[in-house]
């Protein structure tokens, strides 16, 4: 670590590397039922993950070594203002276990992921972002921006991109956030847009009475279903 200063403020910054060696074995495990396993979600701590699933389905079999790199600036109360990484898996041998097919997973490298995050008391901002491994090509990306405030509540957008410039590209925003009309009521509304094709996918709106010891709420739902309804 060491100290900086931006714009007068003082600052400590560090640098912390990271490497993780893992290997698991190599079990057969497909006579044993797929219930809630599948595989895990786009996000930088994933890559330290001891097992390639979620759930106690399947565990995944491997031999790798996960490297990372970190920046963090921390202010004079230690508190983290900035939060900045890139990291990558690479893979020693085939990964055999899979959830929907048999074929061995031969990469020698993961993708390449990024991850940033700024904390400016009321306003958050967090990143994830996923290149692939070929061409370095922008893959998956998402992004979480939060407002809070003690008087007029928390306001929330979330922009998610799947599979970027392919067949199966998805792309959706999400806006939603309540605020205190008085000091028992409270009022909220959420939006989940599909901009990729460009209809709104969910929606609800609601009203909440919370009295410390009981409360109720009522909420109006409308979701975009599989069958156009």
């Amino acid at each position: 670590e060491r100290p900086v200063q931006i714009f007068g403020t003082k600052y400590t910054q560090t640098l912390e590397p990271e490497v993780q060696y893992l290997y698991v074995p190599h079990e057969d495990q497909t006579r044993l039922p797929l219930f809630d396993t599948s595989n895990r979600s786009l996000a930088f701590s994933n890559l330290f993950s001891l097992n390639r699933f979620t759930g106690a389905d399947r565990i995944g079999d491997t031999n790798q070594i996960t490297t990372a790199l970190t920046t963090r600036f921390l202010d004079e109360d230690g508190r983290q203002v900035v939060d900045a990484g890139i990291g990558q898996i690479f893979y020693l041998d085939d990964r055999e276990v899979s959830l929907t097919d048999t074929t061995p997973k031969a990469t020698r490298t993961s993708d390449v992921f990024l991850k940033l995050g700024l904390n400016l008391d009321a306003l958050n901002f967090s990143s994830t972002l996923q290149f692939t491994q070929e061409d370095y090509r922008l893959l998956n990306t998402n992004s979480r921006l939060t407002y809070r405030s003690p008087q007029y509540g928390t306001l929330l957008a979330n922009h998610i991109v799947t599979n970027r410039d392919t067949v199966s590209e998805q792309e959706t925003l999400s806006i939603g956030g309540y605020t205190n009309l008085s000091q028992k009521w409270q009022l909220g509304a959420y939006i989940n847009y599909d901009l990729y094709n460009e209809q709104l996918y969910h929606s609800n709106f609601g009203v909440r009475y919370d009295a410390c010891c009981w409360a109720i709420e009522f909420i109006a739902e409308r979701t975009q279903l599989d069958n156009d309804l």
